[in-house]
């Protein structure tokens, strides 16, 4: 599915028919089968398999030959950098079990068996910004999942411009950045809304870098993908929506509120609907029909009947809100709870001839140029904004409002006509607003038509190189919240020295001051500056060049890598080492251009030294890919570089390392390590353990599981194990061994009392919980310190030194009753924490 540019309507083009011919069609909002015998109207997804994705991640790889021409100052690694950023923001959806990742580059046309995302590169029709869809197994065909049945997703796709100069522009502008997460949205499941958010089509999107999703996404991706529990903390809002007494299918029903933001679904053939992921709040509900557009060129497709016979959409119909009315004073109230349904929300609706306008953008101006969607700066007395249908003359509606906040003054502007909007403006808080056009009989809802700012958007004056490598940036209208992007990547935010992500802000509106440590950058680099505002705004918002900055010259990136070959249904630790290149936490990626190579756990271990465990699938491609390293904007690419070979008959494979106590994430001295893999001990032999070349004693095995000890004393630090089963060796896998955590001494009440059945505590009380092996250092650092009772988080007091050597004592507060039950107490340090103890708490 496509987002397309305002200045026009798309048109198909000769040269993507055999492209775009082998899409499966699509659904709506998600992708939607009616697969199910009997339930003519219950809707069957698409959705990729958590159960056969490693660590249910879907990875997404980019064609390694990059688009054909580049914009002026724009460049491939910009390109990767927008896309690696896209695939974080859907993997950062915390109500959602699926990860999401970037991978690298890939060859064109790279086989495999994993599931997975390719982005690459064409000739796209005028005005279109870019298209993603996923793809199955035809015909549809569904399969029983834990929540149901679903179409699984076999692979899914990503074509952007193979021009910067056209599509969504340059990779450094805020639109390519939003065009890729929208289309990677597409690929994930998702079909267009018309809320405002990621998945609406490009001319009604509002979304940014700083908000570069929205609830209406959240909840579409956790209706497919939710993790456990998800449901009961959002409820949902159920009805049907009927015309003249008959069912309206395909309608829009959309849950708002005056301040907050919108979230859709579409009505199924018999007119029902149902709202999922909304928190628990009171909500505005009102129906619309679906644009004429909608179901156009590269818009929604579907959904289809069990014969796939796409449902076509009901004729227009007037716009209404619940329960029934177009005055805002009239507006019902739909409370929702968590984890409740609200049903009966139902609709009756009047036909219409058309609807009375649709696709409407909105624009402000400084000058000539202008800012999409409208910004009304608040402190201001009067602001004067332009809305424009993008297809058609804008008629001119009765009234415009926007909800709790003021109503316009009207009047016509331009040719061909759009309408000025002149907003009387008082001091409110910040954020998208909606806009609703009353047209008498009929209305129009424009979630998120303006947004609403306090001060002109930020704006770069000088950027100045420093002698340790920071870059100090200098301008106007930046805050503590402003951050500092180098060809679409953020800089590291420095206060007193860099290394230490913080606040950089000095001086004030004004004459403000940045100080940032670039990403990693290339050769010579000229890097486009943009600083980003938390309301919305840029210093491009009103289409100003970007400020530039210069990276030093240095020799070409290269990498050596070791193994460049693993047989199907293994692991190994990948060993990298470059020249030219600074690897940095948190921005390094490596990839083996191919959906058949995971990478379960990546260490930086210096600014030229990686080590990363990777897996091959049993059932894995055999054949070459490519092998990408990426740190910034610095990457290294070794076309078609790596091997997936044959198996190595009875070859052990360790597949994974953990704690074998359950409740502890890290591995240690003194802990039991539990190896999961295959062939790791063969009938009547020995298997053999080495870590870090020191062999250990097994503790017991099986052929897909084996047990050992780390040794009291063994050095902190990563570490590599090998397991031999007498007919052949493992590959070397990473493990890391960590400092020993703290273990729980002593639990006592105000009174130095031991908890136990005589002596519990109540909410209010003071308890003391004595910390043996803790870093002494700890004393006065709350920050560092949580406590934890039956999973709820009690206030640190205080942290000071224990009566015996070697302890500490934390003190906190108990805020919660648990009615007299024993329940677990964990504290927690940095990053990682204490076998829990039973207390008693009343």
């Amino acid at each position: 599915m496509g987002s397309f540019r305002t200045t026009g309507r798309a048109r198909s083009v000769l040269a993507l028919a055999a492209v775009f011919g082998a899409v499966p069609a699509e659904a709506y909002y998600q992708y939607v089968h009616y697969l199910v015998p009997g339930a003519p109207n219950t809707p069957v997804y698409r959705k990729f398999d958590l159960s056969i994705l490693p660590n249910k991640t879907v990875t997404f790889l980019v064609t390694d030959s990059g688009p054909a021409v580049f914009a002026p100052n724009d460049d491939f690694a910009s390109v990767l950098s927008q896309v690696q950023q896209a695939a974080a923001v859907w993997n950062s959806v915390s109500s959602s079990d699926l990860r999401v990742a970037f991978g690298g580059v890939e060859a064109a046309n790279q086989p495999a068996t994993t599931p997975g995302g390719d982005v690459v590169f064409t000739e796209l029709p005028p005005g279109l910004l870019g298209i993603g869809a996923p793809t199955i197994n035809e015909p549809a065909t569904a399969v029983n999942g834990p929540n149901g049945p679903f179409v699984p997703i076999v692979r899914a796709t990503v074509w952007l411009s193979n021009d910067t100069t056209q599509g969504a522009g340059p990779s450094y502008l805020e639109a390519f950045f939003t065009t890729a997460v929208h289309e990677m949205g597409h690929a994930l499941g998702l079909q267009h809304t018309f809320t405002g958010a990621a998945m609406s089509q490009g001319v009604l999107r509002t979304t940014s870098r700083t908000r570069p999703i929205d609830l209406d996404d959240v909840a579409g991706l956790s209706l497919l993908y939710g993790t456990k529990g998800y449901t009961a903390t959002v409820g949902s809002i159920s009805g049907q929506v009927l015309s003249n007494g008959q069912p309206v299918a395909l309608a829009s029903v959309v849950a708002i509120t005056a301040t907050g933001p919108a979230v859709s679904t579409l009505t199924n053939p018999n007119g029902t609907y149902r709202i999922d992921g909304l928190p628990p709040k009171q909500y505005w509900v009102y129906v619309n029909p679906t644009p004429p557009d909608a179901f156009q060129n590269y818009g929604i497709k579907g959904p289809y009947d069990v014969t796939e016979k796409a449902i076509p959409a009901s004729p227009p119909f007037e716009t209404l809100f619940y329960p029934g009315t177009r005055d805002p004073n009239q507006f019902g109230i739909v409370n929702v709870a968590a984890g409740a349904a609200t049903p009966g929300i139902n609709f009756s609706v009047q036909p219409r001839a058309a609807v009375p306008v649709y696709d409407v953008m909105t624009y402000s101006y400084s000058g000539q140029a202008y800012a999409k969607p409208a910004l009304v700066n608040t402190s201001r007395g009067l602001n004067t904004i332009v809305a424009q249908a993008a297809y058609q003359t804008t008629p001119i509606p009765l009234s415009v409002m926007v909800p709790g906040f003021s109503s316009a003054v009207i009047r016509p502007y331009g040719n061909p006509i759009a309408l000025a909007l002149d907003l009387a403006t008082f001091v409110v808080s910040s954020g998208p607003r909606h806009l609703l056009f009353n047209f008498g009989n009929d209305m129009y809802v424009l979630p998120y038509g303006v947004v609403l700012v306090k001060s002109d958007p930020p704006s770069i004056a000088a950027v100045t190189p420093n002698a340790d490598g920071t870059v100090t940036v200098v301008g106007t209208n930046f805050a503590s919240d402003s951050r500092v992007y180098f060809d679409g990547l953020p800089a590291v935010a420095c206060s007193l020295s860099c290394g230490t992500a913080g606040a950089s802000f000095a001086g004030n509106a004004e004459a403000g001051f940045l100080t940032v440590l670039p990403p990693p950058g290339y050769s010579n680099q000229l890097a486009n500056l943009i600083v980003y505002n938390t309301d919305g705004q840029n210093s491009t918002s009103y289409q100003t060049a970007p400020a530039t900055y210069a990276y030093p010259a240095a020799g070409p990136p290269q990498i050596t890598v070791t193994p460049t070959a693993l047989p199907v249904g293994s692991s190994a630790a990948v060993d990298i080492t470059s020249t030219n290149m600074q690897f940095v936490n948190g921005q390094v990626t490596v990839g083996f251009g191919t959906f058949d190579v995971s990478i379960a756990r990546l260490w930086v271990l210096g600014p030229n030294h990686v080590i990363a465990n990777v897996n091959v699938p049993a059932n894995g491609t055999q054949g070459v890919s490519d092998i990408g390293v990426i740190s910034g904007f610095q990457m290294a690419i070794q076309p078609l570089a790596f091997q997936i070979q044959p198996p190595i008959p009875l070859q052990p494979t360790v597949a994974a390392a953990v704690n074998n106590d359950s409740f502890q994430q890290t591995m240690y001295p003194g802990a039991y390590v539990s190896v999961y893999g295959t062939n790791l001990t063969l009938a009547g032999v020995n298997p053999q353990v080495t870590l870090g070349a020191q062999p250990l004693p097994v503790v017991s095995a099986v052929a897909n599981q084996l047990n050992f000890q780390i040794p009291a004393g063994f050095p902190t630090g990563l570490a590599l194990l090998t397991i031999g089963n007498g007919a052949a060796n493992s590959f070397p896998f990473a493990v890391e061994v960590d400092s020993t955590p703290p273990s729980i001494a002593g639990v006592v009440n105000a009174l130095g009392q031991p908890l136990d059945n005589t002596h519990p505590v109540s909410v209010g009380d003071l308890v003391t919980v004595v910390l043996a092996g803790a870093d002494p250092t700890l004393v006065g650092s709350t920050g560092r310190v949580q406590v934890t009772v039956s999973g709820v988080s009690m206030p640190v007091q205080a942290i000071a030194a224990g009566a015996a050597p070697g302890t500490i004592q934390v003190v906190f507060q108990v805020t919660q009753s648990f009615a007299g039950a024993a329940i677990p107490l964990v504290v927690a340090v940095d990053s990682t924490h204490t076998d829990p103890v039973a207390i008693i708490v009343r």
